[in-house]
């Protein structure tokens, strides 16, 4: 939730039960049902920065969680036709997803089976609207789009050979603190002392801390190389996300050119995670 402005997570009981009619979802609103899928398409981009987060930054990973969160996600691509059409049989396999992503979640004790990058653009558009007073935007609309984003940022990973990350990682410099304060200041506002606190690894890293991590992405290049091919291309995610009535466009939910950009160039700063934005940034790609 979102508290004094910032997104903040904090321990909850699960619920017992969750009973949903088909027949009740698909006489709802279309832009809920198309909501319900972009927060389900983005589970690829999700896993495989949980998967990239887990081998670089040494983030806790179970890969039964991932493998079952990936499956939900492809499962409402199976269906994203019948889903489109709000007919009760999609309906039902998308909200048995979304109640499978949040057991994964629960399970894991933390939302890296569900939330990537693409979740903190989210999480940054939302804290905006809510703290300039503006109407809110369906979570899983915003999501879609930050999954578009996500996706052109593995789109750039996946063509590279281990030659050209050597070459961009030798290129690589450490960001000066002062710049980084910089940067969150610029994007954040009055939630500047709280997001450099959680920042704070990324922020004190030395030279030399840098140059291992250079060397941990290039040894692993391998298996990065795979985490981006498991994901769907932009120009599918854009398909898909069309196919499910999803806006394709950060304007389509009335986020201006300005605030849009913002939260692109800033939003990675939001948890201490290491997604594809912090890799591509690395590269000198981001």
């Amino acid at each position: 939730m979102v508290v004094d402005g910032m997104k903040r997570t904090f321990p909850a009981s699960a619920p017992v039960a969750v009973f949903a009619d088909p027949e009740v979802l698909a006489r709802a609103p279309r832009p809920m049902s198309a909501a319900g899928f972009g927060d389900m398409l983005c589970k690829f981009t999700a896993v495989a920065d949980w998967r990239l987060g887990a081998l670089i930054w040494d983030e806790p990973f179970d890969e039964a969680i991932a493998l079952r969160s990936a499956a939900a996600a492809r499962s409402c691509v199976d269906a994203v036709a019948a889903i489109s059409a709000a007919q009760p049989a999609g309906l039902a396999v998308l909200m048995a997803a979304l109640v499978e992503s949040g057991l994964c979640m629960a399970e894991a004790g933390h939302s890296r089976p569900a939330s990537g990058a693409e979740h903190q653009y989210s999480h940054f558009w939302e804290m905006r609207l809510l703290r300039e007073g503006r109407p809110p935007i369906l979570h899983g609309l915003k999501v879609g789009i930050g999954t578009l984003e996500a996706s052109r940022l593995w789109d750039r990973v996946r063509g590279l050979t281990k030659d050209d990350a050597a070459r961009l990682l030798d290129a690589s410099r450490l960001p000066s603190r002062p710049s980084e304060e910089a940067r969150i200041r610029n994007a954040f506002g009055n939630g500047t002392v709280e997001i450099i606190r959680g920042q704070e690894r990324s922020l004190s890293m030395r030279e030399s801390e840098f140059a291992a991590l250079k060397r941990k992405v290039l040894d692993a290049w391998a298996e990065i190389s795979g985490f981006a091919a498991s994901v769907p291309t932009s120009t599918e995610t854009k398909r898909l996300l069309a196919l499910a009535g999803c806006p394709t466009d950060a304007s389509d939910l009335g986020l201006g050119a300005e605030e849009t950009a913002l939260g692109l160039s800033g939003a990675h700063y939001l948890r201490d995670r290491f997604t594809v934005k912090k890799l591509t940034l690395m590269l000198g790609l981001g």
